[in-house]
């Protein structure tokens, strides 16, 4: 099978199930999977519980057997606290990552199928469409109109526009997606490269998983303290001996007198009260949905003096909003938030969205003014929107009427533009136009608000890319906002009087 045939067939099942067993299964080798024995043993590695288990030693030595078992008790309750903890962290991680495990549509035997990720292969086909996740690195080998999001990667909000190749030549690198990025617009295929590990994805989680784990600020604390208590409890104990010793006394009697008060003083409820308190506050953070590995974390977070966190999708609802429009000289105000168009009657009455936030609002804020909205079909040319041109723009049929529709930020799209529409119709853009309209921008933008400039042109017959987007009518600005979350303002007052800086 060669490699145009592999695209519109895809693998076979035998195919698929040899290079499964031979590579593994599409999945991030997580390092949670700790033996319940290795959990157990390191609950008892700080030094004051070192101290406390040399301390039953020498009781027991010393036949206070009451003192040792109680001690010896202390110490295994102290460990099975941290055991039950980490322990069901653990196995909460597990089931948090079967959950994720998410379904993939490949082409196999030439049929559409949808399997689960964790069986996706190298030289398998895939299809993409706008709300899927990425199973596994791809090389693109068609696209329309396709971005995915690559923040998990990236950190970069803003979605990628991915261009396949149109002929598979090993020569010419094809365009790539990357796993666990997920598409928000357009649809695209291609063959999969790398899956599990190999992926990019995996080798970010291979790093972090190579960190290792530093202890805590409290950990270090109890270490010196535990240190202390034993120099200490060394010292007091020989100055007890060369002095009875000195005294007359006999040398055995004042060891075993010195060992009895260096036993006393090891403070063997500390670890306990620790473990327990420590305890209380993860089981407090289940309660919110916030989940602790091991105990000693809970002490970190508060120990917490400063709070970086990023706007979009924490601060802030991540759901695009337009709440302005400038038109015709004068301004309009659109009610609500989210992605909910509130008033109309819809199906099943749920809402969800899918695509890029953006293009989402402006699609609700459309059903908001009982606007139809198109057909995609009737689109007959495109050019998208990059970072180095700001806008986008597309030819669309509307019966026998072709129209140019323009979108992007502000000064470029009136710099395309030549005239601009009002209620008496269309009129020159001449320069106190132009500055009219800029102060209408100058306002929006001083309101925190997303600014979009929106131009179009109609045409008697299809044009190419170069001519779409020149003398072109103003027809408004468009401003969004992205509402913050309802219980970020709380949540910033309570951190600051916990003397936190955000």
């Amino acid at each position: 099978m060669n490699a145009k045939e592999n695209i519109k067939a895809g693998l076979t099942s035998h195919e698929a199930e040899a290079r499964l067993q031979k590579i593994g299964p599409n999945i991030l080798k997580t390092r949670f999977q700790s033996p319940a024995l290795v959990i157990f043993l390191r609950q008892f590695k700080s030094t004051l519980i070192v101290i406390l288990i040399a301390a039953a030693a020498l009781a027991t030595a010393m036949e206070e057997y009451i003192d040792a078992a109680a001690v010896s008790a202390i110490v295994f309750l102290n460990g099975l606290f941290g055991f039950v903890q980490e322990w069901r962290a653990e196995r909460t991680l597990e089931a948090l990552h079967a959950i994720l495990s998410n379904k993939a549509r490949v082409r196999r035997d030439g049929i559409e199928q949808e399997i689960d990720t964790r069986y996706v292969v190298p030289g398998d086909c895939v299809i993409i469409e706008a709300g899927d996740k990425i199973p596994a690195d791809i090389n693109l080998t068609n696209s329309l109109s396709l971005r995915i999001d690559e923040s998990i990667l990236t950190g970069e909000s803003k979605s990628v526009k991915k261009q396949a190749q149109s002929d598979l030549n090993e020569q010419e690198p094809l365009s790539s997606a990357y796993m666990g990025t997920n598409a928000v617009y357009g649809r695209g295929e291609g063959i999969v490269t790398q899956t599990g590990m190999s992926t990019r994805f995996g080798k970010i989680a291979a790093l972090t998983g190579g960190v290792r784990t530093k202890s805590t600020h409290l950990q270090k604390k109890l270490g010196k303290l535990g240190q202390r208590i034993g120099l200490l409890a060394l010292f007091l104990a020989l100055i007890i001996v060369i002095v009875g010793w000195l005294n007359g006394k006999l040398i055995d009697e004042m060891v075993l007198t010195a060992l009895s008060l260096a036993v006393a003083l090891v403070p063997e409820g500390l670890p306990a009260v620790v473990t327990v308190t420590l305890a209380l506050g993860a089981r407090a953070m289940v309660k919110r949905n916030t989940l602790s590995r091991r105990l000693q974390a809970t002490e970190t977070l508060g120990a917490a003096s400063v709070i970086c966190t990023d706007k979009t999708g924490t601060l802030t609802k991540n759901e695009m909003t337009v709440s302005r429009i400038w038109a015709e000289n004068d301004f309009f105000m659109l009610t609500g938030t989210g992605y909910d168009p509130a008033g109309h009657f819809e199906k099943d009455g749920v809402w969800t969205k899918i695509g890029d936030p953006t293009e989402v609002s402006l699609i609700v804020a459309a059903y908001k003014a009982w606007l139809d909205i198109p057909d995609r079909s009737h689109i007959m040319r495109e050019i998208p929107f990059s970072s180095e041109r700001k806008r986008m723009s597309i030819l669309a049929r509307d019966g026998e009427t072709l129209t140019v529709h323009c979108k992007g930020a502000p000064d470029v799209i009136l710099s395309h533009c030549t005239k601009f529409s009002s209620s008496n119709g269309e009129n020159d853009l001449d320069d106190f136009a132009r500055q009219n309209i800029r102060s209408a921008y100058q306002e929006m933008a001083s309101m925190g608000l997303r600014v979009l400039a929106i131009a179009c042109k109609k045409v008697s017959e299809p044009i190419f890319d170069d001519e779409m987007e020149e003398d072109l009518t103003f027809l408004g600005f468009i401003g969004i906002i992205d509402p913050p979350r309802p219980e970020v303002k709380a949540v910033i007052a309570q951190a600051r009087e916990a003397g936190i800086k955000s």
